[in-house]
């Protein structure tokens, strides 16, 4: 009997790791690993939150080229002021001067940092589903600081992956258990999330250094709409895209709507 075909998200996912063959860079001896799609269109790095790691922006790269060149990014496990100031110099690896920038989830926070401190650096940057301290987001069960500071890395990859398993099939599910699976070893997943339970109050962001975006989703079922309204408010000049559905992940579960999105806040089209 022949295979089973993939699921369409799972086939989808592949496509672009064969497309976009990822590499590896140590700017200032950090490891970045990153899939870069090429050719000259705007340059836009894409961030993902805790779980997983880039690739979950499958769909931004297959559908956004070539008017932006998507650059996938996974970040190092140090401290924020340290990624920041990485970041810059990945920049200068990739012969970037300036960037649009999208962070989901904790890498919006990390955003946040960059943005402060290497304002020069962006040209946009869009903040999804994101926050700026943990103060709600550290009382969600999943987040629980005692838990995650006495759990091994294998022990919660494990309890992560049992959980997605037992959620009703579709696509983001089978995208996230492949990602996880393939993707994040235990102890990345740990500290990724203990680093969202426990993070402080990041520094604003000046008005007018740059245009600054935010996505959220009403259904989000990891951001109360208090934090969500939070960062909104935190930047009242900044345009919101609220979607009424798409949970954590609108690029997968909205990728159509999500990428309308980008395509308003991103200068586009070949340069």
């Amino acid at each position: 009997m022949p295979p089973l075909p993939a699921p369409p998200g799972t086939a989808r996912l592949r496509s672009m790791q064969r497309r976009y063959p990822d590499r590896t860079l140590r700017p200032n001896g950090l490891t970045w690993r990153i899939r870069d799609s090429g050719g000259n269109g705007t340059p836009l790095l894409l961030f993902p939150g805790g779980l997983g790691n880039a690739d979950i922006y499958y769909n931004q790269m297959l559908d956004l080229t070539p008017d932006i060149r998507c650059i996938c990014v996974d970040y190092p496990d140090t401290d924020f002021d340290v990624t920041a100031d990485s970041l810059a110099a990945l920049l200068d690896a990739l012969a970037l001067d300036r960037a649009c920038m999208l962070g989901s989830s904790l890498a919006g926070y990390c955003l946040q940092v960059f943005g402060a401190r290497h304002p020069e650096r962006v040209d946009a940057m869009i903040l999804a589903n994101s926050f700026y301290n943990s103060t709600e987001l550290s009382a969600h069960p999943l987040f629980d600081r005692s838990l995650l500071e006495s759990v091994s890395g294998e022990e919660l990859k494990t309890d992560w992956l049992n959980r997605l398993e037992m959620r009703e099939a579709d696509e983001l599910r089978e995208v996230q258990i492949t990602i996880l699976r393939e993707g994040q070893t235990g102890e990345l997943l740990r500290r990724r999330l203990l680093a969202a339970a426990t993070a402080p109050e990041a520094p604003i962001i000046l008005h007018g250094l740059f245009p600054l975006f935010i996505i959220d989703c009403a259904d989000d079922p990891l951001l109360p709409a208090a934090t969500r309204n939070a960062l909104a408010e935190r930047y009242p000049d900044a345009p919101r895209f609220t979607l009424p559905s798409g949970g954590h992940y609108p690029s997968v579960t909205q990728s159509h709507v999500y990428n309308r999105v980008i395509l308003k806040a991103v200068p586009h089209g070949l340069a």
